[in-house]
């Protein structure tokens, strides 16, 4: 039996349950972290840590997901919510990481860029967040008028609604 090397998330220093019931976060409120990340959460949907989120980011961090970052890839993370997997890119990789959310969730993705920045700065990444409604065409190619290399997102997919936007936004 191979031992899963992946880094563990914690929620206020407690390890968190490596599997999740369908629609519950790992993380809600309180502090997590995963290797160099720390976030705060704040129990908002987009304020939680999510069981793909934090899977998408340890395999960034346990290295699993190197080969996707040798070449300093600029990377949007779409729907970014706390933006774990996007940092996570970044301090793995990544020479530019662009999170991505709805207007009101930018403030808290901001936050966790700061909280981060340090990590960010030593491995040589810059990070950015900016309001992306999917289908706005003309936001995406203000936040990244020469295209990025990697598009990434996770637990994006609850709304069937809005799965045509998010198909063109991911396209352009």
């Amino acid at each position: 039996q191979v031992e899963d090397a992946r880094p563990q998330i914690t929620q206020d220093g407690e390890p968190c349950l490596p599997t999740v019931s369908q629609g519950s976060a790992l993380v809600a409120d309180g502090t997590a972290r995963l290797g160099k990340i720390e976030l705060s959460c704040d129990g908002e949907i987009a304020g939680q840590v999510w069981g793909a989120g934090a899977t998408l980011a340890s395999w960034f961090i346990s290295g699993e997901g190197k080969d996707f970052l040798v070449s300093s890839p600029e990377v949007i993370e779409l729907g970014s919510g706390t933006g774990i997997a996007g940092l996570a890119a970044g301090i793995m990789g990544a020479s530019r990481v662009f999170l991505t959310d709805l207007p009101t969730a930018v403030p808290r993705l901001e936050a966790g860029i700061e909280q981060n920045r340090l990590a960010l700065e030593q491995a040589g990444c810059t990070a950015s967040a900016a309001a992306l409604a999917w289908g706005d065409m003309q936001a995406v190619y203000e936040i990244a008028p020469s295209g990025v290399d990697l598009v990434i997102g996770a637990d994006l997919l609850y709304n069937p609604e809005v799965f045509d936007e998010l198909l063109s936004t991911a396209a352009a």
